[in-house]
């Protein structure tokens, strides 16, 4: 009796697609690792204004301002953590974003007020 050499190897695919499909369903019912907290760092003004790449003047210019993350305890310490997401979320338009911002408004605005009419 000749096999097909196509059932066969159908077969052996059916097989391994059983096998892969057993590991995904295993996969799928264990019970995901808790994630560990991330651990913050805190930093004093020089580590933070290297950490910035910038001096420890500037760096008490922007806390004089309120403009930068940090916490006093008798002395100032900054946290590696709010320093990445404050730099990360920190990047301010141009003024030429902020002017075409502005053009495009008025001009939905304008388009607005004439189909009003």
């Amino acid at each position: 009796m000749n096999n097909n050499p196509f059932d066969e190897l159908a077969a052996r695919m059916d097989h391994r697609m059983d096998k892969i499909e057993a590991m995904l369903l295993e996969k799928a019912n264990q019970r995901p690792e808790p994630m560990l907290p991330v651990k913050d760092k805190l930093m004093t003004v020089n580590q933070a204004a290297k950490f910035l790449n910038t001096t420890p003047g500037a760096l008490y210019q922007k806390v004089h301002k309120g403009m930068i993350p940090h916490s006093k305890r008798g002395r100032l310490y900054f946290s590696e953590k709010e320093l990445w997401d404050w730099y990360n979320t920190g990047r301010r338009q141009t003024v030429a974003e902020i002017q075409n911002e502005a053009i495009k408004a008025l001009k939905a605005e304008t388009a607005l007020v004439g189909h009003a009419n």
